[in-house]
């Protein structure tokens, strides 16, 4: 039980950062859906698995946590 309220407490590690969209090509998004912010593992995870069927936007997200 005191796990659980620790865990509560502390704020969540951020997994992965996806950029904001490029001020120069503001209509150009990212594949899937994407949107730029601070992912977690869990949500990470997530985009994962919504985007299984999107190579592309596998791509983009490998090519995020690679650089």
């Amino acid at each position: 039980m005191n796990l659980q309220e620790t865990s509560l407490t502390k704020p969540r590690r951020r997994f992965l950062l996806i950029p904001e969209y490029d001020p120069y090509e503001p209509d150009k998004r990212y594949p899937g859906g994407i949107e730029p912010g601070s992912y977690t593992c869990n949500e990470l995870v997530a985009l994962l698995r919504r985007n299984k069927e999107n190579p592309e936007a596998i791509q983009f997200i490998a090519d995020m946590l690679e650089e």
